[in-house]
């Protein structure tokens, strides 16, 4: 009976929360929504609701996945997580690429008690350095979620870490309006006045950032664009269900298979 209700109380919580932050963003923004962004919306609600009921289970460590027969065209892929979340919240995403044949793929989580980007961008360092000594590879591929890429960014800025790179999913390049609501020093760190928003460099590696329209963790949600980045859109699809969405999947899988002489915005995102 308690795992019943602890289900119903982790849907109504997913609801609440998703509908305030979808009024607050329509406040902000002064936008009124459509039928394609409220089925949008509705998608959004499910998927933040499965990243809250698989939650306790994201502390969890795992080891580096190693594909039975790998193949040597293919980089080592860290996946990177973003604010409140875990490595678990990367599941589908982690399936997804093993289902497409990529040979080492590692989800890893930041530091619990750490509350500091540029600790979470060291402790991120070391965990690349780790990957590539385990997969004998002299850099790896980042793909990371909101507040992930940020850490990606400053491990890139300030370690030079070995990244050839990195795929955004939903990250606040420029900061973001909802920082006041979060929890922890690391969080208001992403308000966009913040010295660690304002200085932050345009990753000088290959990269695709992309974002949403209907963003609600990220307000507002123009702070996803940056000069620099090669961004790509996604209509009707939210914060959260990036992780899940098949479209923002096949855009990463798009892009690992491209060639050198193709750039991201050649992407499509039917």
């Amino acid at each position: 009976m308690f795992v019943v209700y602890l289900f119903i109380s982790l849907f109504c919580l997913s609801i609440f929360t998703s509908c305030c932050g979808t009024l607050l963003r329509i406040v902000i923004q002064e936008r009124s929504l459509s039928l394609e962004q409220i089925s949008g919306e509705c998608i959004e609600i499910g998927a933040f609701f499965l990243n809250m009921l698989t939650y306790p289970w994201g502390f969890i460590g795992a080891r580096p996945y190693q594909h039975p027969n790998p193949r040597l065209d293919h980089p080592p892929i860290l996946l990177v997580h973003g604010y409140g979340l875990n490595r678990l919240s990367m599941f589908f995403v982690e399936l997804y690429l093993k289902r497409k044949g990529y040979p080492h793929i590692w989800s890893i989580n930041h530091p619990v008690l750490k509350d500091d980007l540029l600790l979470f961008a060291q402790e991120l360092d070391q965990k690349i350095q780790r990957f590539c000594h385990i997969t004998k590879q002299p850099s790896i591929t980042i793909i990371a979620h909101s507040m992930g890429g940020i850490v990606s960014a400053l491990a890139l800025e300030k370690h030079q870490s070995p990244i050839n790179n990195l795929i955004t999913l939903g990250t606040p390049w420029r900061g973001t309006k909802m920082h006041i609501l979060g929890l922890g020093k690391h969080v208001r760190q992403m308000a966009p006045e913040h010295c660690i928003i304002q200085g932050l460099k345009v990753p000088s590696i290959p990269h695709l950032a992309i974002w949403t329209k209907i963003d609600w963790i990220l307000l507002p949600h123009e702070n996803a664009i940056r000069d620099g980045l090669h961004n790509v859109a996604l209509e009707h699809v939210g914060h959260f269900s990036l992780l899940f969405h098949y479209r923002a999947l096949y855009l990463i899988h798009q892009y690992l298979q491209q060639d050198d002489t193709h750039t991201p915005d050649t992407l499509c995102h039917r």
